[in-house]
């Protein structure tokens, strides 16, 4: 498990004064599956090739 900082800032307006906040959420760790794709496919030498990965995480919440 990794804990992370995350903080929220607000600069404030005319009608509302500034104000921030700062909580600790920690992280597990979870499996995932990688999927790797390539457009277009086939290419040719010298062709312009976009590679896509996705990475997503593999429970009943990955939904």
């Amino acid at each position: 498990m990794t804990p992370y900082q995350v903080t929220a800032a607000y600069s404030g307006d005319a009608d509302t004064t500034a104000s921030a906040g700062t909580a600790t959420h920690t992280v597990g760790r979870a499996a995932t599956t990688i999927e790797v794709s390539s457009a277009p496919d086939p290419s040719v030498v010298g062709q312009a090739v976009t590679f896509t990965a996705r990475v997503r995480p593999v429970g009943p919440w990955s939904g």
